[in-house]
């Protein structure tokens, strides 16, 4: 590994989430901008910058944002978490996305059923 600063590699990532309930346990509230977790056993970096295709239930809208790791649960975590990394959206069309997911967890948010992250 090198010693010097080099910035993060950009990695594309496709998310389709079919049902309300996969949306609400992924979707990332407490992070500013909102924000998804996604599970995958890939490695991450904290701060690595990564492109998201994010498909919502619902609708057939697809949304193009980037976004930010922010959380990571490793692989090698066993219990009740699934591996993966939490990813907070920083791009152009983040708070469209934020409200639209927000709006399809209408009463879900309230609710204090377990998720991946909480």
């Amino acid at each position: 590994m090198s010693e010097t600063a080099e910035e993060p590699s950009r990695t594309e990532l496709s998310m389709h989430f079919a049902e309300r309930d996969l949306l609400y346990r992924s979707y990332m509230p407490f992070v500013h901008n909102g924000g998804l977790f996604i599970r995958t056993e890939q490695a991450y970096e904290a701060g690595q910058q990564l492109q998201l295709q994010v498909t919502l239930p619902e609708t057939a809208e697809s949304f193009h944002i980037s976004g930010r790791v922010v959380w990571i649960t490793p692989a090698a975590i066993t219990g009740v978490h699934v591996p993966g990394v939490g990813v907070q959206f920083d791009g152009e069309d983040s708070g469209r996305l934020q409200a639209r997911i927000e709006n399809i967890l209408a009463g879900f948010l309230e609710t204090a059923r377990p998720t991946f992250t909480m």
